[in-house]
C-alpha cells in the first residue's frame, strides 16, 4: 500500500513515496548478541504483533507490525491506524487482543502508543536503546512484512540523519516490505534503536525507522481517550453496531455459529455495557457445544440485566453438563422473574420429578394443569408424581379423571391399576391389569403383576392359571415361580409349591425369601432336615444382605 499526502515526508522529500509498512513482543536487554541470534529472536517474537486496521464495515484495509514496550502497552505507527475505523492486535502465537486506548500519538514523528488487554500471558517488552547507533552497526527488523508473522531481516546502519524542523531519522539497508511499519529495529544488544517508518521507493534498501528517543518521549507529546478518538474517526457509530448486529444474527439463522461468535465478541468489546451480545455469544457457545463457557457468558449477560430466558438457557447448558441440581436453580429463577410461563412450569415440574422431588414437582405440575386443563400430559404428570410420593388415592382420583376424558388411554389403565393394588384393593386393580395387557400381550410381567392379585384377593385357582401363563410364556421369571409356589401351598398342593420354590431359589440364588418359603413347606411336610438346612441358608443370606 504507497501511502501520499503526509505532510512531514513531503517536506522531507519531494520525490519520495511513502512506503507504510505496517506491524512487529518479555523485555529484552543486554547480554544477547547476534552471536547467539535465534536464542535473540526467540525472546523478541514473543513481543512483536501484527496490527490489522479496518474500516466502518471490518474489511481490512491496511496491516503493519508493532511491539509490546512493557506490560499491556504496544508500539506501532500512526500511519496503520489512522484511516481506520477499528483495529486490532494479534500475538506471534496466534492470541487476539483488543485495543483498550490509544493513549498517546506523536503525529510528526508517526507513532502511537496502545494500551490493550494482555489477556494473561505477561509480556515484559523490549528494552529501548539510550543511545543513537552507529554508522555501519549490525542491525535486525523483526516484523510481519505482507503478513507474514515473525519475519526477520538484517542490515547496516547506512547513516543517522537529521533533518531540519523534525529531528533524527535513522537510515537502515535491511529490507522491508508493505506490514512491516512498526517493527522494531533492533541492535546487538537486543534494544530497540528505531521502529520502522517507510522506504524510498526509488532507491534499493533505502528504509528509515524513528529513533528510540520520540518512543520514549511520546506521551509528553500527545494523550488522547480511545473513546474521544473514535469519535474523532467515526461519528456515527452506532450505525456500524447496528450493521454488525444484523449480520451476526444472520449467520445465527442459517446455523454458522462460530462466524456469529467472531463477530457477537467483537461486539462485546465495543459494547460491554449491552447483555444482549454476552447472551448471543452463550447460545452460539451451547450450539458449538461448549456448555461451560456458554454458562459463563450467560452469567456476564445476567450480571448486566437480569432475564427469565437467559436462566432458562443456563439451565439447557447445565443439564448437558449434567449438573439437573444446578438446571433446577437456575430453572426455578426463570420461574419466579415469569411465574405464568407454561413452558417453565411443566419443565420445571418434569425436571423435579426426574430428580425424586415429587412434591415439587407436583406443585409445578398442577400449577401448569390449572393454566392448561386440557393438556392431559401435563395432568398425567401430576398423576406420576402423585403415586412417586406414594400418594395413591391422589394418583386414583387423578388417573379417573383421565380415564373419564379417555377411556382408550393404556397408560392410564396401568395407572389406576397400579394405584388401586398399592392401596390394596387388588379385585379392583384386576380388570385395568387386563386391559394393558391386551395393549402389550408380550410381556409376561401383567400376567404375573394379575396372578398376584388373585392370589391376593383369595382367588387362587385363578392365579394358578394366570401365573401358570406367565411362566409357559418366561420360565426364566424367578418371582412368577415364587408366587405361583404361594398359590399352590395356599391350596394344599405342597409338594408343587416346594418345585416352584426351589425353581425361583435356583433362578436367583441370592433371594433369601424363595429359601425361606421353601424351608416353610419342608417343615409342613416334616422333613426336618432339609427344612433346618434351607432355613439355615435363608438366614444366612438375609444377614449378607443387610436385612
Amino acid at each position: 500500500m504507497i501511502c501520499e499526502g503526509r505532510s512531514i515526508l513531503l517536506m522531507l522529500w519531494a520525490l519520495l513515496v511513502c512506503l507504510p509498512v505496517c506491524a512487529a513482543s518479555d523485555r529484552v536487554s543486554g547480554g544477547y548478541s547476534f552471536d547467539n541470534l535465534p536464542d535473540l529472536l526467540e525472546r523478541i517474537n514473543r513481543d512483536v504483533v501484527l496490527v490489522n486496521a479496518y474500516d466502518s464495515l471490518w474489511n481490512k484495509v491496511a496491516i503493519g507490525s508493532g511491539f509490546f514496550m512493557d506490560e499491556g502497552t504496544i508500539i506501532t505507527c500512526w500511519h496503520v491506524i489512522a484511516e481506520a475505523q477499528f483495529y486490532g492486535v494479534e500475538t506471534s502465537e496466534g492470541t487476539l487482543l483488543s485495543a483498550d486506548s490509544v493513549e498517546a500519538i506523536d503525529f510528526e514523528g508517526d507513532l502511537v502508543k496502545l494500551k490493550v488487554e494482555s489477556k494473561g500471558r505477561r509480556h515484559k517488552g523490549i528494552e529501548l536503546a539510550t543511545e543513537y547507533p552507529r554508522q555501519g552497526e549490525k542491525i535486525i527488523v523483526v516484523g510481519n512484512p505482507l503478513g507474514f508473522k515473525g519475519s526477520i531481516s538484517d542490515g547496516l546502519v547506512s547513516a543517522v540523519r537529521e533533518v531540519s524542523d523534525f529531528g533524527t531519522f535513522i537510515q537502515i539497508t535491511a529490507p522491508i516490505s508493505p506490514g512491516s511499519s512498526g517493527s522494531p529495529v533492533i541492535n546487538t544488544r537486543g534494544e530497540v534503536v528505531g521502529v520502522v517508518n517507510f522506504s524510498m521507493t526509488e532507491g534499493q534498501n533505502v528504509n528509515f525507522a524513528v529513533p528510540f528517543d520520540r518512543i520514549r518521549d511520546i506521551d509528553s507529546l500527545f494523550s488522547i481517550q480511545v473513546e474521544e478518538y473514535t469519535k474523532y474517526l467515526l461519528e456515527d457509530h452506532s450505525t456500524v453496531i447496528e450493521d454488525r448486529t444484523n449480520q451476526a444474527i444472520e449467520l445465527m439463522t442459517t446455523e454458522d455459529w462460530s462466524g456469529a461468535l467472531q463477530l457477537w465478541n467483537e461486539l462485546t468489546d465495543s459494547e460491554s455495557d449491552d447483555r444482549y451480545p454476552l447472551y448471543c455469544q452463550g447460545y452460539c457457545l451451547h450450539q458449538m457445544g461448549d456448555f461451560t463457557m456458554a454458562i459463563q457468558q450467560y452469567e456476564k449477560s445476567n450480571s448486566i440485566e437480569e432475564s427469565d430466558e437467559t436462566y432458562y438457557f443456563i439451565t439447557l447448558s447445565q443439564l448437558r453438563l449434567g449438573d439437573t441440581a444446578e438446571a433446577i436453580r437456575s430453572l426455578e429463577n426463570a420461574v419466579v422473574m415469569n411465574p405464568l410461563d407454561s413452558v417453565y412450569l411443566e419443565f420445571l415440574g418434569n425436571l423435579h420429578w426426574n430428580y425424586g422431588s415429587y412434591h415439587a414437582a407436583n406443585v409445578y405440575l398442577n400449577m401448569y394443569a390449572a393454566k392448561y386443563p386440557s393438556d392431559t400430559s401435563a395432568l398425567r404428570s401430576v398423576c406420576g408424581c402423585l403415586r412417586e410420593a406414594e400418594d395413591y388415592t391422589g394418583a386414583l382420583v387423578c388417573y379417573s379423571i383421565l380415564h373419564q376424558q379417555d377411556s382408550t388411554n393404556a397408560l392410564d389403565r396401568l395407572g389406576m391399576g397400579f394405584s388401586l393394588y398399592s392401596l390394596g384393593r387388588y379385585t379392583e386393580a384386576i380388570p385395568h391389569f387386563e386391559a394393558y395387557s391386551q395393549h402389550d400381550p408380550k410381556n409376561t410381567n401383567w400376567q404375573t403383576l394379575i396372578g398376584d392379585c388373585y392370589s391376593e384377593s383369595g382367588d387362587f385357582l385363578k392365579a394358578v392359571e394366570k401365573l401358570e401363563t406367565s411362566i409357559s410364556m418366561n420360565p426364566n421369571d424367578a418371582s412368577a415361580h415364587n408366587l405361583l409356589g404361594i398359590a399352590l401351598q395356599e391350596l394344599g398342593e405342597y409338594r408343587d409349591a416346594l418345585k416352584c420354590y426351589k425353581m425361583a431359589f435356583e433362578l436367583e440364588p441370592e433371594q433369601w425369601m424363595y429359601c425361606s418359603n421353601a424351608a416353610g413347606i419342608y417343615e409342613v411336610l416334616g422333613e426336618t432336615q432339609d427344612a433346618q438346612a434351607y432355613r439355615a441358608k435363608a438366614d444366612l443370606l438375609k444377614r449378607l444382605a443387610g436385612e
